[in-house]
């Protein structure tokens, strides 16, 4: 259908024109056009091919012209502005005249008429305007449509994220349930698995009875460092890790657990010289959180699978910070380095 309208629209454009064109001039010089001869009408056809090329240029450009000048009057609400209409008329003049040269000169074989060409430039520019203005309406339109799906898609990207995040927490919960059943069974002796029950009892409690809508830095912090104990438990004693947090960090408003999925992928990765580094500081009005991990290239071929972990924190960042996050990956031969800055700022 978009081919259909594409083609049609120069055509029907260009037939409007020509018969606009006709109209006038024959009223000025008097011709009645069903007293033309064979040779007149095919000096006229010849001249709306000569126009349809003119009317597709046309077509070319104001949609060229439309969509630049909507992209840049996007925060002024997409209004027209004088300068639009006037390189309208410009351009209008100047294909108009040229091809009204051509069939002067090379079909109609008489001279150059100035009081005729002013009136078809007369009756032909409004014309044009107004082929502009639909040109124009109907990408609009189509930004309008096109921003009503995608704010659809987001609806119901919303609405699949609150139900996994209900998902969550039901599983937290029956988890923390059965932690404590686990952890009165622990011998005394076994500090190690008693100190793991406990850690992860705090992880699953703050995600269950601590978390509003949003939480403190210094409380998300806490969190993460509880959950940078508990991983280390189960790692080897060759582990390198270091860790930084800005002591600015500490009242500012921030939505929970956006940082976490970054250091379960760190220790979830870890391979190689087996080193993690993690550094959150402060940058004006943005908390920026690095983390760093080397790996085992072989052992990583073998793992293709890919998690849903990003996938999930990227929509989440999207919902919560859509326009003030940065989310930056990168890796070498050894090593994944992850950056995410939220600015919050309100």
């Amino acid at each position: 259908m978009k081919i259909k309208y594409n083609f049609l629209s120069p055509l029907l454009m260009a037939i409007l024109t020509i018969c606009c064109l006709w109209i006038v001039t024959d009223v000025a010089y008097g011709v009645r056009m069903w007293e033309l001869g064979v040779d007149a009408w095919i000096g006229r056809i010849k001249a709306l091919a000569i126009i349809l090329i003119g009317v597709s240029l046309s077509y070319l450009f104001f949609n060229y012209l439309a969509n630049t000048f909507l992209d840049r009057n996007k925060e002024r609400r997409s209004r027209p502005v004088f300068r639009e209409y006037l390189w309208v008329v410009l351009f209008n003049l100047v294909v108009l005249n040229i091809g009204l040269y051509i069939v002067i000169y090379s079909i109609n074989g008489t001279t150059y008429r100035w009081g005729e060409a002013l009136m078809i430039n007369a009756v032909a520019v409004p014309i044009f305007l107004l082929y502009y203005f639909l040109i124009r309406n109907n990408i609009l339109a189509k930004r309008y449509s096109e921003k009503i799906v995608q704010l659809e898609k987001l609806r119901v990207d919303q609405l699949e994220t609150q139900l996994k995040l209900l998902k969550m927490q039901y599983h937290p919960h029956f988890l923390f349930n059965a932690l404590n059943t686990i952890y009165f069974l622990i011998d005394e002796e076994n500090e190690e698995a008693i100190e793991a029950v406990e850690l992860l009892s705090d992880l699953l409690r703050y995600q269950l009875y601590d978390i509003n809508t949003k939480v403190t830095i210094e409380e998300e912090i806490d969190y993460l460092r509880t959950y940078i104990q508990f991983q280390r438990l189960r790692m080897t004693k060759r582990l390198q890790f270091e860790e930084s947090f800005d002591p600015e960090l500490t009242g500012q408003k921030i939505h929970p657990l956006l940082f976490q999925p970054l250091l379960e992928n760190a220790f979830k990765y870890i391979g190689g010289a087996y080193r993690i580094q993690v550094s959150m500081r402060k940058e004006g009005a943005k908390v920026c959180l690095g983390v760093s991990n080397t790996f085992n290239p072989d052992f990583l071929e073998q793992r293709k699978g890919k998690g849903i972990g990003i996938d999930n924190l990227r929509k989440r960042l999207e919902l919560l910070y859509p326009d003030k996050h940065e989310l930056r990956i990168k890796k070498d031969n050894t090593r994944f380095r992850v950056e995410l800055c939220i600015d919050l700022s309100e």
